[in-house]
Protein backbone atom coordinates (compact mmCIF):
# COMPACT_ATOMS: atom_id res chain seq x y z
CA UNK A 1 0.00 0.00 0.00
CA UNK A 2 1.33 3.44 -0.92
CA UNK A 3 0.41 6.63 0.90
CA UNK A 4 1.64 9.90 -0.57
CA UNK A 5 1.70 13.08 1.46
CA UNK A 6 3.30 16.47 1.72
CA UNK A 7 6.40 16.38 3.91
CA UNK A 8 6.90 18.12 7.21
CA UNK A 9 8.82 20.97 5.60
CA UNK A 10 7.67 23.06 2.64
CA UNK A 11 8.39 21.55 -0.77
CA UNK A 12 9.07 18.12 0.65
CA UNK A 13 7.35 14.99 -0.63
CA UNK A 14 6.91 11.71 1.20
CA UNK A 15 5.79 8.25 0.16
CA UNK A 16 5.01 5.73 2.88
CA UNK A 17 5.07 2.12 1.71
CA UNK A 18 3.78 -0.82 3.68
CA UNK A 19 2.58 -4.34 2.84
CA UNK A 20 -1.11 -5.05 2.63
CA UNK A 21 -2.19 -6.68 5.89
CA UNK A 22 -5.43 -8.61 6.15
CA UNK A 23 -5.60 -8.74 9.96
CA UNK A 24 -4.68 -6.47 12.83
CA UNK A 25 -3.54 -7.82 16.22
CA UNK A 26 -6.99 -7.79 17.76
CA UNK A 27 -8.50 -9.70 14.84
CA UNK A 28 -5.65 -12.25 14.93
CA UNK A 29 -6.25 -12.86 18.65
CA UNK A 30 -9.96 -13.30 18.00
CA UNK A 31 -9.23 -15.78 15.21
CA UNK A 32 -6.93 -17.81 17.48
CA UNK A 33 -9.57 -17.76 20.23
CA UNK A 34 -12.42 -18.89 17.96
CA UNK A 35 -10.28 -21.59 16.35
CA UNK A 36 -9.08 -22.72 19.80
CA UNK A 37 -12.66 -23.06 21.05
CA UNK A 38 -13.68 -24.96 17.94
CA UNK A 39 -10.69 -27.30 18.14
CA UNK A 40 -11.27 -27.87 21.86
CA UNK A 41 -14.92 -28.77 21.26
CA UNK A 42 -14.10 -31.17 18.44
CA UNK A 43 -11.14 -32.66 20.33
CA UNK A 44 -13.26 -33.17 23.44
CA UNK A 45 -15.94 -34.89 21.40
CA UNK A 46 -13.41 -37.28 19.90
CA UNK A 47 -11.77 -37.85 23.31
CA UNK A 48 -15.13 -38.76 24.86
CA UNK A 49 -15.69 -41.19 21.99
CA UNK A 50 -12.38 -42.86 22.83
CA UNK A 51 -10.13 -41.24 20.23
CA UNK A 52 -8.03 -39.30 22.73
CA UNK A 53 -4.91 -39.04 20.44
CA UNK A 54 -6.78 -36.31 18.55
CA UNK A 55 -6.14 -33.84 21.41
CA UNK A 56 -2.34 -33.44 20.98
CA UNK A 57 -2.73 -33.01 17.23
CA UNK A 58 -5.42 -30.42 17.80
CA UNK A 59 -3.09 -28.50 20.13
CA UNK A 60 -0.22 -28.74 17.63
CA UNK A 61 -2.49 -27.45 14.87
CA UNK A 62 -3.51 -24.47 17.01
CA UNK A 63 0.14 -23.75 17.86
CA UNK A 64 1.08 -23.83 14.13
CA UNK A 65 -1.76 -21.44 13.31
CA UNK A 66 -0.55 -19.05 16.03
CA UNK A 67 3.04 -19.31 14.80
CA UNK A 68 2.00 -18.61 11.21
CA UNK A 69 -0.10 -15.61 12.20
CA UNK A 70 2.72 -14.24 14.35
CA UNK A 71 5.17 -14.49 11.44
CA UNK A 72 2.67 -12.89 9.08
CA UNK A 73 2.04 -10.00 11.48
CA UNK A 74 5.78 -9.47 11.89
CA UNK A 75 6.32 -9.37 8.12
CA UNK A 76 3.49 -6.87 7.68
CA UNK A 77 5.15 -4.47 10.16
CA UNK A 78 7.76 -3.45 7.55
CA UNK A 79 7.67 0.22 6.49
CA UNK A 80 9.58 2.18 3.87
CA UNK A 81 9.49 5.97 3.95
CA UNK A 82 10.79 7.80 0.89
CA UNK A 83 11.40 11.52 1.41
CA UNK A 84 12.31 13.90 -1.40
CA UNK A 85 13.42 17.46 -0.70
CA UNK A 86 15.41 20.07 -2.61
CA UNK A 87 18.79 18.37 -2.23
CA UNK A 88 18.32 14.67 -1.57
CA UNK A 89 16.19 11.57 -1.71
CA UNK A 90 16.15 9.58 1.54
CA UNK A 91 14.89 6.01 1.87
CA UNK A 92 14.22 4.77 5.40
CA UNK A 93 13.45 1.13 6.03
CA UNK A 94 11.83 0.26 9.32
CA UNK A 95 11.95 -3.49 9.77
CA UNK A 96 11.07 -4.74 13.26
CA UNK A 97 14.11 -4.19 15.52
CA UNK A 98 16.22 -2.75 12.64
CA UNK A 99 16.22 0.62 10.91
CA UNK A 100 18.29 1.42 7.83
CA UNK A 101 18.45 4.41 5.55
CA UNK A 102 19.99 5.39 2.23
CA UNK A 103 20.50 8.90 0.86
CA UNK A 104 21.05 10.01 -2.72
CA UNK A 105 21.65 13.46 -4.18
CA UNK A 106 18.45 14.52 -5.91
CA UNK A 107 20.15 15.68 -9.10
CA UNK A 108 21.72 12.26 -9.71
CA UNK A 109 18.90 9.93 -8.72
CA UNK A 110 17.73 7.46 -11.35
CA UNK A 111 14.64 5.29 -11.17
CA UNK A 112 15.10 1.89 -12.83
CA UNK A 113 12.40 -0.64 -13.53
CA UNK A 114 13.42 -4.24 -14.04
CA UNK A 115 10.50 -6.17 -15.50
CA UNK A 116 9.66 -9.74 -14.54
CA UNK A 117 11.98 -12.37 -16.00
CA UNK A 118 9.71 -15.36 -15.43
CA UNK A 119 6.01 -16.10 -15.39
CA UNK A 120 4.26 -15.19 -12.09
CA UNK A 121 7.14 -12.99 -10.99
CA UNK A 122 6.93 -9.30 -10.11
CA UNK A 123 9.24 -6.69 -11.53
CA UNK A 124 11.70 -4.83 -9.33
CA UNK A 125 11.96 -1.10 -8.74
CA UNK A 126 15.39 0.37 -8.03
CA UNK A 127 16.50 3.84 -6.97
CA UNK A 128 20.13 4.75 -7.22
CA UNK A 129 23.00 6.92 -8.33
CA UNK A 130 26.75 6.62 -8.78
CA UNK A 131 26.66 2.83 -9.09
CA UNK A 132 24.73 2.28 -5.86
CA UNK A 133 21.19 0.92 -6.15
CA UNK A 134 18.51 0.12 -3.60
CA UNK A 135 15.36 -1.89 -4.27
CA UNK A 136 12.22 -0.23 -2.98
CA UNK A 137 8.73 -1.59 -2.48
CA UNK A 138 9.68 -5.26 -2.82
CA UNK A 139 6.41 -6.18 -1.07
CA UNK A 140 4.19 -4.11 -3.41
CA UNK A 141 2.19 -5.58 -6.27
CA UNK A 142 3.12 -4.83 -9.88
CA UNK A 143 0.60 -2.00 -10.40
CA UNK A 144 1.63 -0.26 -7.17
CA UNK A 145 5.31 -0.43 -8.15
CA UNK A 146 4.57 1.11 -11.53
CA UNK A 147 2.48 3.88 -9.94
CA UNK A 148 5.25 4.56 -7.43
CA UNK A 149 7.86 4.73 -10.20
CA UNK A 150 5.76 7.25 -12.15
CA UNK A 151 5.07 9.35 -9.06
CA UNK A 152 8.75 9.41 -8.08
CA UNK A 153 9.82 10.27 -11.63
CA UNK A 154 7.34 13.16 -11.79
CA UNK A 155 8.46 14.52 -8.42
CA UNK A 156 12.13 14.24 -9.38
CA UNK A 157 11.60 16.09 -12.65
CA UNK A 158 9.48 18.87 -11.11
CA UNK A 159 11.04 22.18 -10.19
CA UNK A 160 11.30 23.18 -6.55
Amino acid sequence: MIRHRQGEQPREYQWILRPNASLNRRQAKMLIGVMGLGMAAIGTGFALAGAWPVLPFSGAELWLLGYGLTRSMRESAVREIITLDREKLRIERAVPDVERFHEFLRAWVRIEWSGPTRLNECGRLYVGSHGKQVEIGAFLIEEEKQALAQSLQQALSSEF
